[in-house]
């Protein structure tokens, strides 16, 4: 035997109920099909809180797995952008005056990751808004969004001094408070 979904079994009793009572109003018997179609409403109702509950279970479990998802993101975030910002801090370790070509090729490179990054971000946004369960949390990811075009934009130009810094000290801080809140 198929095995019923909750609520079904409610439904089929209150269709029963409402076959019976029709049945009993063609009889005249109005009474007992006035207590039939009593019965078979209460059973509607039955079936539909029971509904109702399920669907607030499933939105509970979708949120949480929304969560945790977001949580694993930013995770994956904050190891790259620790990444990105200590081959910064090692590039700026040497005067600029001092660069050789390769010093400029590895902070293109760490301009691209910081790019990708910001996609990565980017699109993180567009699920906040789609879900649109924490206005707070959307706002925050903006923030490190825009931060992270900065410093992509200041590492194409080979900018790796303290404000690039600073502003990827933000990034890595934003990140791991939210992953707190997640």
């Amino acid at each position: 035997e198929p095995k019923q979904t909750p609520g079904r079994e409610q439904l089929e009793n209150a269709q029963q109920q409402m076959e019976r009572a029709l049945e009993e109003l063609k009889e005249q018997e109005r009474e007992k099909a006035l207590e039939h179609e009593d019965e078979a409403l209460e059973e509607l109702h039955e079936a539909a809180s029971e509904l109702e509950e399920m669907l607030k279970q499933l939105r509970e479990e979708e949120k949480e797995m929304l969560l945790a998802s977001l949580e694993a993101r930013f995770q994956r975030m904050l190891i790259t952008e620790t990444q990105i910002q200590e081959g910064t801090v090692s590039l700026a370790a040497t005067p600029q005056k001092d660069w050789l070509d390769q010093y400029y090729g590895r902070c293109r490179e760490l301009a691209q990751q910081q790019t990708e990054l910001a996609s990565e971000c980017a699109q993180t946004v567009n699920l906040l808004r789609e879900d649109g369960t924490s206005v707070s949390i959307l706002l925050a990811v903006e923030d490190i969004e825009a931060d992270m075009g900065s410093v992509s934009g200041w590492l194409q130009e080979s900018k790796v001094g303290d404000l690039t810094q600073s502003v990827q000290n933000d990034i890595i801080e934003s990140l791991k408070q939210l992953i707190e809140t997640t």
